[in-house]
């Protein structure tokens, strides 16, 4: 049968916070979480929202996700 992915995303987010960078011939935008149950290392990513697996809001979007699709 089919495979079904999904995949998560801080874009939009709250807790979501990003800056700019600029560095020599680079630039783009450092995506960090700003949750306060968020680790100490709260960097998400180089121009990227994916939602890492250490997201504290992540199980509470799963369970949600979950119970709408079965009910």
């Amino acid at each position: 049968g089919p495979i079904l992915s999904v995949h998560a995303s801080c874009l939009g987010c709250h807790f979501e916070d990003s800056g700019t960078y600029r560095f020599q011939s680079d630039s783009g935008l450092d995506v960090r979480c700003a949750h306060p149950d968020a680790p100490s290392t709260n960097y998400i990513g180089d121009s990227t929202w994916n939602t890492p697996s250490w997201c504290p809001l992540l199980p509470a979007a799963r369970k949600a996700f979950m119970a709408e699709v079965t009910s």
